[in-house]
């Protein structure tokens, strides 16, 4: 979760989410997760349904340390604190392990105290539902409504083509699942590890453009590297890199940023060409609605057309321009280049 979003999902989930009715004091939640402090709860192994995609594993953590291999720059920890403090209901990390499937799942989930005593729900920020906590006197219990269920990859708003994933009641034996207090790293080793796009590459894209001195992101396609793609529009990409990524000031000081300007080629003869910011998420930047910035190692990055992905796995139109089936991702080349011109 990124700590710049934490605060403003608060105030604008428990307004729409969870409305006048549940809304009450934090003390259920804060006993669990006290503001400004590291808490992490592991469920027991034996507590769910068996069977292939099924739970092994649910995680729950609130975390005053950033991730450094995000694009976002670190957070100072004091900075994580003061934020967290401010906040009325805590903004938590769920993980989740599935049978048969390599890494964890995870979702963010903000809560808020239910009017039965020592209970309280956590709910994603958007239509993906949520589940009650009931504070115990060991950790907690972990329960959902008959049909509810917490969405843990797609939907929601999700990147298109992403199969979705819930967590529901039936997962879990008896409908509820025991949690315990552990010691918190075990809930930072499996965030890092829940997020596959770092594995390839450890290190920022922003790290690498800075370390590297990389002023352009360029790729000029050949005529037989054409030839064998017949369904892609872009012959030629070049990305120039205007200003070092860095967290802006103001409203924007939680923010990590580069301003870029941008040119495209395509088999028709046509160049879309412009400027705009590029703003990190957790994994990639995200400029515009023109395309996303994506690591992949230390002398290339990908490219993503559009700012989403189509159901079908296609790429989304830009700047009004409709690409063709192969134009889905685009493995551009790191320089110092400074002119960063096509052909």
């Amino acid at each position: 979760m990124l700590p710049a979003v934490r605060f403003f999902l608060c105030t604008l989930v428990i307004s729409v989410l969870f409305g006048e009715s549940q809304a009450g004091t934090d003390k259920d939640a804060r006993m669990l997760f006290p503001k400004g402090q590291n808490a992490c709860l592991v469920s027991e192994r034996d507590g769910f349904a068996q069977g292939l995609d099924k739970p092994t594993h649910v995680y729950l953590s609130n975390l005053m340390s950033d991730a450094g291999n995000r694009e976002s720059l670190p957070q100072e920890n004091s900075v994580l604190i003061k934020q967290d403090k401010e906040n009325p209901y805590p903004v938590l990390d769920l993980f989740v392990r599935l049978n048969g499937n390599a890494l964890p799942f995870y979702q963010t989930l903000v809560c808020s105290d239910r009017e039965t005593a020592n209970t309280f729900f956590c709910g994603v920020e958007c239509d993906g539902g949520g589940l009650d906590i009931k504070r115990t006197a060991d950790a907690a219990v972990l329960s959902f409504n008959t049909a509810s269920s917490v969405v843990i990859e797609g939907g929601c708003g999700g990147e298109g083509g992403v199969e979705t994933r819930f967590i529901k009641n039936d997962d879990l034996r008896g409908g509820r699942l025991n949690m315990t207090a552990v010691d918190p790293q075990q809930c930072l080793a499996i965030a890092n590890e829940a997020r596959p796009d770092f594995a390839s590459d450890p290190v920022p894209l922003r790290q690498r453009i800075v370390d590297g001195n990389v002023t352009c992101l360029k790729r000029q396609y050949t005529d037989e590297e054409m030839a064998t793609v017949p369904k892609q529009q872009v012959t030629g990409v070049a990305v120039k890199i205007l200003t070092v990524p860095d967290r802006g000031k103001g409203d924007d000081q939680d923010q990590t940023s580069f301003n870029m300007s941008y040119q495209f080629t395509l088999r028709n003869g046509k160049t879309l060409q412009g400027k705009d910011t590029c703003y990190a998420s957790e994994f990639d930047f995200g400029c515009g609605e023109h395309f996303r910035l994506r690591r992949r190692d230390e002398t290339s990055l990908r490219l993503l057309p559009g700012n989403y992905s189509n159901e079908d796995g296609s790429a989304a139109p830009m700047n009004g321009v409709t690409f063709g089936k192969h134009d889905q991702i685009f493995k551009l080349f790191m320089s110092s280049d400074a002119a960063c011109q096509l052909n």
